[in-house]
């Protein structure tokens, strides 16, 4: 499959101003050209794969890829196991962050944007008899953005050139009337001492998730007890640190025993026991 999408113009890409109730300034979107392709083979038979790849590109040379990967192996009946693998990848420029607003009004943020996101997936059904049956999905997520070069939307400075985009602007560099003197510093930091005149840096604000990698398991017991009533007994098993980069399958073994408290990241875990009783009552 191909696909083309025309330049145009996109009011709702930024923000949304609740009060005045109206969306933010026009950007302009340029021509995107993509093709996408999908191989599968025989769903029917014991062993079936599947595979495709995505690409879309524009005059910006802004470049979006996809990959995806599925085995799935049924040797009887009863038993079934599944694995996927999924990669994506986005070079972007003019990625919009955030829009601050100030006492001169609203101040659209962009960015020169990498991002890599992989995820690997494996799910197993085994009906053990008719009444019992035991099932298990296991999922590791990674995503890692990469910000640089800051920019501000200029709605004054609209030409062919920056398409409305300024690189370098007062408010950016913290220069001018935006200085710490004046109770402001460049826009971004990652110096804690200067929090108090700037934001955080997008690339250790924790709340966009920039490096974040997750482990989930389910696993779960069913017995059916009696005719159209069953028993479940469910374990899951999460954890994931936001703050620290996990990039790949091989390092998986250092984000399991990764427990270090430091500045910029967060770890969560979670277990969770339960058990489900339900009961069909026949007329």
């Amino acid at each position: 499959g191909a696909y083309k999408i025309f330049e145009h113009f996109d009011d709702r890409k930024i923000i949304y101003d609740i009060e005045n109730k109206k969306y933010g300034p026009n950007i302009i979107i340029p021509e995107i050209l993509g093709y996408h392709l999908n191989i599968s083979s025989d769903k029917y038979r014991k062993f079936w794969a599947t595979v495709s790849f995505s690409h879309a590109d524009n005059e910006r040379n802004d470049i979006e890829k996809g990959f995806f990967l599925e085995f799935n192996f049924r040797p009887n009946p009863h038993i079934s196991f599944s694995t996927s693998y999924d990669r994506y990848e986005l070079s972007k420029k003019y990625h919009w962050i955030e829009s601050l607003y100030e006492h001169d009004g609203y101040h659209h943020i962009f960015s020169d944007l990498k991002r890599k996101m992989n995820i690997f997936t494996f799910k197993t059904l085994f009906n053990v008899s008719r009444k019992l049956s035991v099932e298990g999905y296991l999922e590791i997520f990674s995503n890692h953005d990469v910000f640089s070069s800051y920019s501000e939307y200029d709605q004054n400075e609209i030409n062919s050139e920056t398409e409305g985009y300024i690189q370098d602007s007062d408010y950016i560099l913290g220069e001018g009337a935006w200085t710490t003197g004046n109770g402001f510093g460049p826009v971004y930091t990652s110096e804690e001492e200067q929090l108090d005149y700037s934001y955080v840096d997008p690339n250790y604000y924790l709340g966009l998730y920039s490096k974040y990698t997750s482990f989930m398991f389910n696993g779960i017991l069913k017995w059916n007890y009696i005719k159209g009533s069953n028993i479940y007994f469910v374990y899951s098993n999460n954890k994931s640190v936001n703050g620290m980069p996990f990039d790949s399958l091989s390092s998986m073994e250092d984000f399991m025993a990764y427990n270090v408290k430091r500045e910029w990241t967060e770890i969560l875990r979670s277990q969770t026991f339960m058990i489900k009783i339900d009961y069909w009552f026949e007329k």
